[in-house]
C-alpha cells in the first residue's frame, strides 16, 4: 500500500521530489495554499522569519478588476480554491523575491501562460517579510522545493 506523501514528508526527506511534484498538481489551490502556509509557519518559527505569512492571490481576479489577474479573451480561466494547476494549462510555476515599494520583501508564487501569440502571469500565492533580503531568497527556496520547481 502507497501512503500519500505530504509537505511535511518532503521537509523530512521521506519523499521524493518528483512524486511530491505530481502531488501539488493533483491538489486544489486552496488545499495547496493551507498545506503551504502550515508548512512555511513551522519553518518560519523553527528559523527565526520575520515573514507575515502566506497569501491566497488566485482570488484577486473577484476582487480586483480582472486586468491585475487575468484576461479572459487570452484563454486563461479564473482560478478558484477548487481549481487544480492539473487541470489548467500553463509554462511554469514561477517563484521570485522582490523588494517591497516602501517596505519590506515579498515573495511571489506565480503561473506563467502562453497562448499562441499573447502570454501573462496570474499570481498565485504571495508572502511579506521583514526579514530582509537574504531571508526573503531562502523563503524563495524553500517554495521552489516544496512546489517541485
Amino acid at each position: 500500500m502507497t501512503r500519500t506523501r505530504t509537505l511535511d514528508d518532503l521537509i523530512a526527506g521521506n519523499a521524493n521530489e518528483h512524486g511530491f511534484s505530481l502531488r501539488v498538481h493533483e491538489l486544489p489551490l486552496r488545499d495547496l495554499f493551507l498545506e503551504l502556509h502550515g508548512v512555511l509557519e513551522r519553518l518560519g518559527k523553527a528559523r527565526g522569519w520575520g515573514d507575515e505569512g502566506l497569501s491566497a492571490c488566485y482570488t484577486w481576479d473577484r476582487e480586483f478588476p480582472p486586468r491585475l489577474a487575468r484576461v479572459p479573451e487570452r484563454g486563461f480561466p479564473t482560478l478558484t480554491g477548487e481549481t487544480k494547476l492539473a487541470d489548467v494549462r500553463y509554462r511554469w510555476i514561477y517563484v521570485f523575491p522582490v523588494t517591497g515599494g516602501n517596505e519590506g520583501h515579498y515573495i511571489h508564487v506565480d503561473l506563467i501562460w502562453q497562448r499562441e501569440y499573447q502570454e501573462g502571469r496570474v499570481p498565485l500565492f504571495m508572502i511579506k517579510t521583514f526579514g530582509g533580503h537574504a531571508e526573503a531568497i531562502q523563503i524563495a527556496g524553500e517554495l521552489c522545493r516544496l512546489l517541485g520547481v
